[in-house]
């Protein structure tokens, strides 16, 4: 049989009785053999043991720490081990954290070694007769019994068998992880009926948590893999394996149908943001301490609102669960409380109201839990405080005794209190800013401060700043020397000191961008380059009707071509006339330098000085592609140094994500855009910029050649999606279908993600995004969102856009086609004119999207609707990514190795379900 990472195709059987080799095995490891009179076992028919030959291969990698270093089975070495295995293997996600807490298997594998040889056909025998065998006297004192499921479990795990003759000690593993799983869902179910109604932390001494939702799902799934287990081998009799087995694995498919979703992060991250309710606490005590706080925060006269998600979700089915929060919590301000506030609880139904309601006192209720989408506590008697608890934990607090609500409509309160906020929050960015730029510069640490001091969103948004500056200044001087694809010609050094005297004093240019850490950034993002270069879309403003032809967009196309970006015509006839520059042809975007030139041109970016006329940054000689390298592998050493170190949950959850998103900047870096020629490649033009325009004093996100001023930071974290290349295509054409006045419409199936997408392009451009379901859609309620999110910062999301009742399609297809078919979205616009609605005034950054299935483009829409759509197909982000990711966050080394086992053997465990 073939070892290391192969599966055989065929069981393979050894008879026992023939292999003197494994009798001594077994006899080295102190098993005594009973042997017959002829000095053999005493075995008539050799008993097939089964399992996944891969998921052996993994148990042996996962002792492995780097290269070829076995590690010992204690606590502290097994630990980090322990949690791949709780990633990879979904469908018993805790069995192998229990593998962390045994010292050695030993005697556990003579345990289970010598059943096997003293039991001919262990299915004949009764578990009582089974568990006598097992407990053998000649064992250990510490060795413990092992029961028939247990026993059993290896053949239960594939369902197909191979047999394994050498892989006796992996074997013994697995059954301890079934042993495991079997008391840890014993556990799970006593202390789930001790806390029915709030989140539970199942990894103990981790910080991942589970919701409500996945709690029931584990318990139902696990609850039914074990009643399959049960049905399974319940008739015994060895001649009838093959039938038990074809049966087993049809009652094993239907058993593991709930726990399905666990085995996919994308879809995990789905059922993680449809059901947060409460904070996520590990213990009773401290969930009801943390409670107390808010309660005495709010004090008697505040309101404390919970938010209930939709009930409309065929997943959710938590109906009975939410009115029995109600009477808990009810319960618990009676009995335990000496503060008693008043509490709402709002369903989607009841948040119509939002925008449409003239009284302060009604409105502010659900508008506000509305829009900051977590618990939030606000006195509104002495002014406006708000203080907001992300779903991580992390409490922000805003205070303005200024802002007293009067008569009037409530959506004049909201806009002042938001004006204020954001204020707040650029006075946040400029310090964090800072402070990031100290840090990158080097004689700083990143340190606790930086993350106890600012919101996760701001740190975030900080190192994004930092990192794009690094790649403009190892990127942009490079376009200077780099050489056109057409013959050399003896003008070439005359046209390079020509582009030279003007990037050495560049007219001013109102477009330009400035950061604390790059002038040369400037001069490369001013207009004048930009239009030497002719590759990027123009930057946010109004737009010509030539705009989508002129960028090569087709209706379905997710992102412009680069025969169109190099097709642009210039806007500064005589920069043109100085600097003429050959268009590349239209190819695939090079990883590697391929010529002598172009390797020249690469290793004079790392020497290059500043041009002549422009003040330096820090240094005469700039940071090359090797530096940026360098210190993103310098920040990411910091972060993880921090992880090791003994931190608060809350610290520890927000290190976390720096750390997935630190992982995430570098591997596009290695991969993709280290080995760019120039900044106005499409490669750099589509990913998703931060800048911070100094003279204006704001926060500025390009997407796609758009500039998007960044909204509200005091708002819960939403669960990260994986940025993939599919991802960034999508959010360029959704910036493209913003600005052109059309419907952005993300194409796919619901397991790949649509409505998170749109969430993770709001959280990177700092926007709400209000999700809407379409079948349930009226004439006044869409005015309503309409109204409201075009007179905030928030994105409108309409979910199954073919999900239109057919009675409101021409209806509601006339009020979107009104809505969407005015002037692109510039600040002089006089507002947004609804019917039965007052006009609004319309934030330059509002936009409507929706999500369809791809099977909803042949439904009958209304034609005028359909030509407002402005299609993009989404792909699901690759499981390798994923994974590499999380294990990035648990602070592993060794990544790219690892992930790539990891996926294999979930895309194996996949077939096998």
């Amino acid at each position: 049989m073939e070892r290391h990472g192969s599966i055989s195709a065929e069981p393979l059987e050894v008879e026992v009785d023939e292999s003197k080799k494994l009798i001594t095995t077994l006899q080295g490891y102190g098993v005594v053999v009973p042997r017959d009179e002829q000095g053999l076992p005493p075995n008539e028919q050799q008993p097939v043991l089964t399992v996944h030959k891969f998921f052996v291969d993994v148990l042996k990698m996962s002792h492995t720490h780097g290269k070829d270093h076995v590690m010992d089975f204690d606590v502290t070495t097994r630990r980090e081990e322990a949690a791949a295995f709780e990633m990879a293997l979904f469908v018993l996600p805790l069995e192998c954290r229990k593998l962390a807490s045994y010292k050695s298997v030993e005697a556990y594998l003579r345990n289970y070694q010598e059943a096997i040889n003293l039991v001919p056909s262990t299915r004949a025998l009764p578990e009582a007769q089974l568990k006598q065998l097992a407990c053998n006297p000649t064992l250990q004192d510490d060795a413990k019994p092992i029961s028939m499921d247990t026993f059993l479990f290896g053949d239960f795990l594939a369902l197909n068998p191979w047999t394994l003759t050498s892989e006796i000690e992996a074997l013994a593993q697995v059954v301890e992880i079934k042993k495991a799983a079997q008391n840890e869902y014993n556990t799970l179910l006593a202390y789930w009926h001790r806390r029915p109604l709030h989140a539970i932390s199942m990894s103990r001494g981790s910080n991942r948590s589970l919701d409500l939702v996945e709690c029931t799902e584990v318990l139902q799934g696990m609850q039914a893999a074990l009643d399959a287990l049960d049905q399974l081998f319940a008739t015994p009799g060895g001649e009838h394996i093959q039938v038990e087995v074809d049966e087993g694995r049809k009652q094993f498919q239907t058993a593991c149908s709930l726990l399905e979703c666990l085995m996919s992060c994308q879809k995990m991250s789905t059922r993680l943001n449809r059901a947060r309710k409460v904070m996520p606490m590990d213990t009773l005590e401290e969930m009801d301490h943390k409670f107390h706080e808010l309660l005495h925060k709010v004090g008697n006269d505040g309101v404390l609102v919970v938010l209930i998600p939709s009930l409309t979700d065929p997943c959710t089915t938590l109906q009975s669960e939410f009115s029995m929060l109600t009477n808990d919590l009810d319960n618990l301000l009676k009995e335990k409380c000496d503060v008693c506030p008043r509490l709402c609880f709002l369903t989607e139904e009841e948040q119509e109201q939002l925008f449409v309601a003239s009284d302060p006192s009604t409105t502010l209720l659900p508008l506000l839990p509305k829009l900051f989408a977590g618990i939030c506590n606000f006195n509104i008697e002495g002014g406006a405080f708000v203080a907001v608890t992300s779903l991580s934990g992390e409490e922000l607090v805003f205070k303005n005794p200024h802002l007293v609500p009067t008569s009037g409509a409530a959506i004049d309160w909201v806009l002042a209190l938001q004006a204020a906020m954001h204020e707040h929050m650029l006075h946040c960015l400029r310090s964090c800013s800072a402070e990031c730029a100290h840090i990158a510069r080097g004689p700083a640490p990143f340190s606790k401060a930086l993350v106890e001091q600012y919101p996760a969103q701001l740190v975030a948004l900080g190192l994004r700043q930092i990192w794009t500056d690094w790649v403009q200044g190892a990127l942009g001087p490079a376009s200077i020397f780099t050489p056109s694809s057409g013959p050399k010609t003896a003008n070439s050094g005359k046209n390079n000191a020509m582009r030279l005297a003007l990037l050495a004093n560049p007219a001013p240019a109102p477009e330009s961008f400035s950061r604390p850490m790059s002038h040369m950034g400037d001069m490369l993002r001013s207009k004048e380059y930009r239009s030497l270069h002719a590759r990027s879309a123009p930057i946010m403003g109004r737009h010509e009707p030539a705009l989508p032809a002129h960028l090569g967009f087709r209706m379905g196309s997710t992102a412009p071509s680069r025969q169109a970006f190099q097709n642009q015509q210039p806007t500064s006839p005589m920069l043109y006339k100085a600097t003429p520059i050959t268009p590349k042809a239209s190819t695939s975007t090079k990883l590697r330098p391929k010529s002598a030139a172009h390797t020249q041109a690469l290793a004079l970016r790392d020497t290059t000085p500043l041009p002549q006329g422009r003040p330096p940054t820090r240094a005469t000689v700039r940071a090359g592609p090797l530096e940026v390298s360098s210190r993103l592998r310098n920040m990411g050493d910091m972060m993880l140094e921090m992880l090791r170190s003994k931190l608060p949950r809350q610290m520890r959850l927000t290190v976390e994500d720096l750390i997935v998103e630190q992982t995430q900047l570098q591997q596009k870096w290695e991969k993709t855009l280290k080995h760019l020629p120039s900044i106005g490649d499409i490669e750099w033009e589509t990913q998703v910029q931060t800048y911070w325009k100094k003279e204006e004093d704001k926060c500025v996100v390009m997407v796609g050649g758009y500039a998007h001023e960044y909204g509200l930071e005091l708002l819960p974290r939403c669960p990260q999606l994986i940025v993939s290349p599919e991802t960034e295509r999508a959010f360029v054409a959704l910036a493209h279908a913003m600005h052109l006045g059309l419907l952005g419409t993300i194409v796919g199936d619901q397991a790949q993600g649509r409505t998170e997408m749109l969430r993770q392009l709001g959280h990177v451009v700092g926007r709400w995004v209000l999700s809407v379901a379409c079948s349930t859609l009226t004439v006044p309620r869409l005015t309503s969102f309409l109204s409201g999110c075009t007179a905030t910062w928030a994105w409108l999301a309409l979910e199954d856009l073919q999900a239109i009742p057919s009675t409101h399609a021409e209806p509601l297809g006339d009020l979107l086609t009104a809505a969407l078919s005015l002037p692109s979205p510039v600040p002089s616009r006089a507002g947004l004119l609804l019917p039965q609605s007052p006009r609004v005034k319309q934030n330059p950054s509002s936009g409507v999207f929706a999500t369809l299935s791809p099977s909803g483009l042949a439904n009958p829409l209304p034609e005028h609707l359909r030509e407002a759509l402005r299609c993009t197909c989404l792909a699901e982000p690759s499981m390798q990514e994923a994974i590499l990711d999380k294990l990035a966050a648990a602070g592993f080394l060794y990544l790219e190795v690892l992930s790539h086992k990891t996926a294999l053997l979930l895309s194996l465990c996949r077939q096998q379900l």
